[in-house]
Protein backbone atom coordinates (compact mmCIF):
# COMPACT_ATOMS: atom_id res chain seq x y z
CA UNK A 1 0.00 0.00 0.00
CA UNK A 2 0.98 3.49 -0.78
CA UNK A 3 1.27 6.59 1.28
CA UNK A 4 -1.33 7.74 -1.37
CA UNK A 5 -3.87 5.39 -0.77
CA UNK A 6 -3.40 4.77 3.14
CA UNK A 7 -6.36 5.10 4.61
CA UNK A 8 -5.77 3.20 7.61
CA UNK A 9 -7.18 5.11 10.99
CA UNK A 10 -3.79 5.32 12.29
CA UNK A 11 -2.29 6.86 9.42
CA UNK A 12 -1.08 10.66 9.93
CA UNK A 13 -3.61 13.01 8.56
CA UNK A 14 -1.30 16.14 7.95
CA UNK A 15 1.24 13.41 6.38
CA UNK A 16 -0.32 12.94 2.95
CA UNK A 17 0.55 13.87 -0.24
CA UNK A 18 -0.37 17.29 -1.65
CA UNK A 19 -0.45 18.71 2.45
CA UNK A 20 2.13 21.09 3.30
CA UNK A 21 3.87 21.78 6.60
CA UNK A 22 6.79 24.07 7.85
CA UNK A 23 9.77 24.37 9.54
CA UNK A 24 9.85 26.13 12.79
CA UNK A 25 14.24 25.16 13.02
CA UNK A 26 16.78 25.74 10.35
CA UNK A 27 19.46 22.61 10.06
CA UNK A 28 17.39 19.64 10.18
CA UNK A 29 18.47 16.95 7.58
CA UNK A 30 15.49 15.97 5.20
CA UNK A 31 15.03 14.21 1.81
CA UNK A 32 12.71 15.04 -0.69
CA UNK A 33 13.44 11.99 -2.50
CA UNK A 34 15.06 8.85 -2.06
CA UNK A 35 18.66 8.77 -2.05
CA UNK A 36 20.48 9.37 -5.29
CA UNK A 37 23.51 6.15 -6.23
CA UNK A 38 25.81 9.62 -6.08
CA UNK A 39 24.71 11.53 -2.98
CA UNK A 40 21.89 11.35 -0.30
CA UNK A 41 19.92 13.90 -2.16
CA UNK A 42 19.34 15.61 1.22
CA UNK A 43 18.40 18.77 2.00
CA UNK A 44 19.07 20.81 5.03
CA UNK A 45 15.48 22.99 6.55
CA UNK A 46 15.15 26.35 6.70
CA UNK A 47 12.87 27.83 9.46
CA UNK A 48 10.01 29.63 7.73
CA UNK A 49 10.43 26.83 4.83
CA UNK A 50 7.08 25.21 3.72
CA UNK A 51 7.24 21.78 1.83
CA UNK A 52 4.28 20.27 -0.10
CA UNK A 53 4.46 16.71 0.29
CA UNK A 54 4.78 13.95 -1.81
CA UNK A 55 4.50 10.40 -2.00
CA UNK A 56 8.38 9.76 -2.29
CA UNK A 57 8.97 12.43 -0.05
CA UNK A 58 7.28 10.16 2.73
CA UNK A 59 9.20 7.15 1.38
CA UNK A 60 12.27 8.78 1.65
CA UNK A 61 11.94 10.70 5.26
CA UNK A 62 9.89 8.37 7.36
CA UNK A 63 10.15 10.50 10.29
CA UNK A 64 7.82 13.17 8.45
CA UNK A 65 4.96 11.00 9.24
CA UNK A 66 5.69 9.85 12.72
CA UNK A 67 6.23 13.97 14.17
CA UNK A 68 4.38 15.83 12.07
CA UNK A 69 1.36 16.84 13.73
CA UNK A 70 2.34 15.45 17.14
CA UNK A 71 4.24 18.18 19.27
CA UNK A 72 4.70 15.92 22.44
CA UNK A 73 6.92 13.45 20.10
CA UNK A 74 9.23 15.89 19.25
CA UNK A 75 9.66 17.27 22.31
CA UNK A 76 10.65 14.00 23.27
CA UNK A 77 12.86 13.19 20.56
CA UNK A 78 14.40 16.53 19.69
CA UNK A 79 13.62 18.45 23.24
CA UNK A 80 11.68 21.45 20.86
CA UNK A 81 9.03 21.52 18.09
CA UNK A 82 10.91 21.20 15.14
CA UNK A 83 7.99 20.68 12.57
CA UNK A 84 3.93 21.96 12.03
CA UNK A 85 0.93 21.31 9.73
CA UNK A 86 0.20 23.52 6.98
CA UNK A 87 2.73 26.61 5.44
CA UNK A 88 4.75 28.68 7.59
CA UNK A 89 2.20 31.92 9.19
CA UNK A 90 2.29 35.27 7.45
CA UNK A 91 2.75 36.91 10.69
CA UNK A 92 5.64 34.75 12.57
CA UNK A 93 9.31 35.76 12.02
CA UNK A 94 11.99 33.60 10.11
CA UNK A 95 14.54 34.02 12.26
CA UNK A 96 15.13 33.23 15.67
CA UNK A 97 16.23 36.30 18.20
CA UNK A 98 19.88 36.07 18.72
CA UNK A 99 20.66 33.28 16.22
CA UNK A 100 23.70 34.24 13.51
CA UNK A 101 21.19 34.26 10.37
CA UNK A 102 19.17 36.87 12.39
CA UNK A 103 22.06 38.84 13.57
CA UNK A 104 23.31 39.30 9.82
CA UNK A 105 19.38 39.94 8.58
CA UNK A 106 19.23 42.66 11.03
CA UNK A 107 22.67 44.26 10.71
CA UNK A 108 22.14 44.04 6.87
CA UNK A 109 18.53 46.26 7.71
CA UNK A 110 19.91 48.74 10.09
CA UNK A 111 23.14 49.54 7.59
CA UNK A 112 19.96 49.96 4.96
CA UNK A 113 18.02 51.93 7.54
CA UNK A 114 21.60 54.28 7.99
CA UNK A 115 22.07 54.97 4.80
CA UNK A 116 19.28 56.85 3.97
CA UNK A 117 19.67 60.20 3.83
CA UNK A 118 16.34 61.80 4.71
CA UNK A 119 16.21 62.52 8.72
CA UNK A 120 12.32 61.67 9.26
CA UNK A 121 12.64 58.41 6.28
CA UNK A 122 15.68 57.37 8.19
CA UNK A 123 14.59 57.66 11.74
CA UNK A 124 10.97 55.41 10.08
CA UNK A 125 13.48 52.79 8.81
CA UNK A 126 15.58 52.41 12.09
CA UNK A 127 11.96 51.75 14.17
CA UNK A 128 10.79 49.27 11.55
CA UNK A 129 13.73 47.38 11.96
CA UNK A 130 13.43 47.66 15.95
CA UNK A 131 9.79 46.31 15.29
CA UNK A 132 10.97 43.58 13.24
CA UNK A 133 13.71 42.37 14.40
CA UNK A 134 13.78 43.33 17.78
CA UNK A 135 16.28 45.07 20.03
CA UNK A 136 20.14 44.55 18.83
CA UNK A 137 21.93 41.69 20.40
CA UNK A 138 24.08 42.53 23.41
CA UNK A 139 27.74 43.16 23.07
CA UNK A 140 29.80 41.57 26.32
CA UNK A 141 30.93 38.80 25.48
CA UNK A 142 30.00 37.85 29.65
CA UNK A 143 28.11 38.07 31.87
CA UNK A 144 28.73 36.58 34.55
CA UNK A 145 30.09 38.35 37.47
CA UNK A 146 33.47 37.18 38.77
CA UNK A 147 35.20 37.33 41.74
CA UNK A 148 37.98 39.71 41.89
CA UNK A 149 41.27 37.86 42.91
CA UNK A 150 41.67 40.11 45.99
CA UNK A 151 38.13 38.87 47.43
CA UNK A 152 39.44 35.33 46.86
CA UNK A 153 42.47 35.96 48.58
CA UNK A 154 40.80 37.42 51.40
CA UNK A 155 38.36 34.81 51.07
CA UNK A 156 40.67 31.98 51.01
CA UNK A 157 42.70 33.34 54.13
CA UNK A 158 39.54 33.66 55.90
CA UNK A 159 38.92 30.12 55.64
CA UNK A 160 42.50 28.69 56.87
CA UNK A 161 42.68 30.80 60.06
CA UNK A 162 39.11 29.78 60.50
CA UNK A 163 40.36 25.36 60.33
CA UNK A 164 43.40 27.07 62.38
CA UNK A 165 46.05 27.28 59.69
CA UNK A 166 48.47 29.90 59.80
CA UNK A 167 49.46 31.91 56.99
CA UNK A 168 52.11 30.72 54.72
CA UNK A 169 53.05 27.67 56.65
CA UNK A 170 51.71 23.93 56.75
Amino acid sequence: MTAETDTTPTANPYARPAEQFHFLTTGMMWRAKPAALFGSGSEISQRGQTVTITAEMLDASPWISRYLGDPEAQIEKWGEVRIAPGPFPADASPYVHGAPDWEEAREVARRRAWAITDPEERAAARAEVERRYGPAPTTSSSNEIREHHTERRAREQAERRARGIADRTR
